[in-house]
């Protein structure tokens, strides 16, 4: 165990313990359930590439309440949430390394900056900068842990973002419950809870588990459907793992101009290639640079539209760079609108 600053001792875990008895605290939607519960398992797991997890949902629903519960249980810390500083993302990167798991509380808005660093908070990788009063050596840091966010909407907004995310979203409580009350009743569970994950932690075997299928975040799916198995949702954990993909994919795409504007113009079309200027008056965007961006648009959202049936191949005829996008949901159609450089063959 690696100290850390703020860190508060832990309770000791009690045998006899529902690990289920965590949804009294936190109001996930019942379908994600069994996937909440893998990732808090799998969040006691060194070594290994974390998924992010955005609890979102209204005012009142007790999300940031029920992110805390999770972090008590993985890594209690006199600090509950740890700040950003979007102009500082230096400061950020430090602060958010001194603990094994960080909670962000109402997230808003994410930078591209700020998007990149998360990610490689999840998946893992190295920073480097010129160590203090030295002209050449060079100090290196390395950061892989899991983070919680929580929002009032689904925050997540870029593809690579979306892809290592677990989009949980927590329900208005019927009742409100002063969040004194929710603590009180939930550090009288602590000790019970804790030893349920340790239970299922001690009784994982991911060598029984098959490795066949396995999509990105490839550490959580395979542990998740070992932590399924000791649960009993085996047969249940790679639709879930499934359903948050594609809902992922989904929020890629809506969140995107470009993504909406092309499934627009290929609803009744085949296949068609122009250039990125040509489709960007196609599609009637006017701005002189948005050729570039349209371009790096379709090829960072080129696999969340592959998974809608839009196809992206870029090319280059004649020295003119061409972009080809097809709706292989039209294959063996009739068409019913041709458009520029169209193609029905």
């Amino acid at each position: 165990f690696k100290p850390c600053a703020g860190q508060k001792a832990q309770v000791i875990p009690m045998m006899g313990g529902n690990i289920n008895e965590i949804f009294e605290f936190i109001n996930i939607e019942e379908k994600m359930r069994p996937l909440f519960l893998c990732y808090l398992v799998f969040s006691f797991i060194p070594n290994v590439q974390y998924p992010l997890v955005n609890m979102y949902g209204e005012k009142g629903s007790g999300k940031s309440t029920g992110a805390l519960c999770v972090r008590s249980l993985n890594d209690p810390n006199v600090a509950d949430f740890d700040g950003i500083d979007a102009k500082k993302l230096d400061d950020t990167r430090v602060a958010l390394s001194s603990c094994h798991m960080s909670v962000i509380d109402n997230i808003s808005n994410i930078s591209q900056d700020f998007s990149d660093l998360l990610c490689v908070m999840s998946t893992g990788g190295a920073h480097k900068k010129r160590s203090l009063y030295t002209d050449g050596d060079v100090h290196i840091s390395q950061i892989i842990k899991p983070i919680i966010l929580t929002s009032v909407t689904q925050e997540m907004r870029r593809e690579d973002l979306l892809s290592r995310t677990i989009l949980a979203e927590v329900k208005i409580l019927e009742k409100t419950t002063a969040p004194e009350i929710l603590s009180e009743g939930f550090n009288k569970k602590k000790p019970l809870l804790l030893g349920a994950v340790f239970d299922v932690l001690s009784n994982i075997d991911v060598k029984s588990v098959s490795k066949e299928g396995l999509v990105r975040m490839a550490d959580f799916h395979m542990y998740s459907r070992a932590i399924a198995k000791v649960l009993g949702f085996e047969d249940e954990i790679d639709g879930l793992i499934a359903n948050n993909f594609e809902q992922q994919e989904e929020e890629a795409i809506e969140n995107s101009d470009s993504a909406n504007a092309v499934l627009v113009y290929m609803d009744n079309r085949l296949s068609v290639s122009m250039s990125a200027t040509e489709w960007c008056k196609e599609l009637n965007f006017s701005d002189k640079k948005l050729p570039a961006w349209f371009s790096k648009d379709l090829i960072r959202l080129s696999g969340s539209l592959k998974s809608v049936g839009i196809s992206i191949e870029f090319n280059k005829i004649k020295n003119k760079k061409e972009i080809k996008i097809t709706n292989t949901n039209n294959i063996g159609k009739t068409p019913v609108v041709v458009g520029v450089n169209s193609d029905y063959s």
